[in-house]
């Protein structure tokens, strides 16, 4: 999702925009970022917007290796993906809750 000079600014899109931005920064090194803020400023008189977004990204962060010891009912490669910053397949997403939300 990318927001480009004269679309429209919807606001599913610049939240979309965001959403799309906070999901790269963990590929990026950065797996506890978030969202500091997002400012909006809509000026009628030349119907245009200025979006402003915010990131905390806290410590950059390197991880080795992954290995993964006792797997009984999950496939090694599910937790790979997930190791990998990838979202939960959906097939599998029905099926498995994070351990926070137990």
């Amino acid at each position: 999702m990318t927001l480009a000079p004269g679309d429209p600014a919807r606001a599913e899109d610049i939240v979309l925009a965001e959403t799309a931005i906070l999901a790269t920064l963990p590929r990026l090194g950065y797996p506890l970022a978030r969202t500091a803020t997002r400012h909006v400023v809509i000026d009628h008189d030349t119907d245009s917007a200025r979006i402003t977004y915010r990131f905390d990204t806290g410590p950059a962060m390197r991880f080795g290796d992954v290995r993964f010891d006792g797997l009984e009912t999950i496939k090694e490669a599910i937790y790979a993906a997930l190791c990998r910053g990838n979202p939960v397949p959906p097939m599998i997403r029905r099926r498995w809750k994070p351990s926070a939300e137990r």
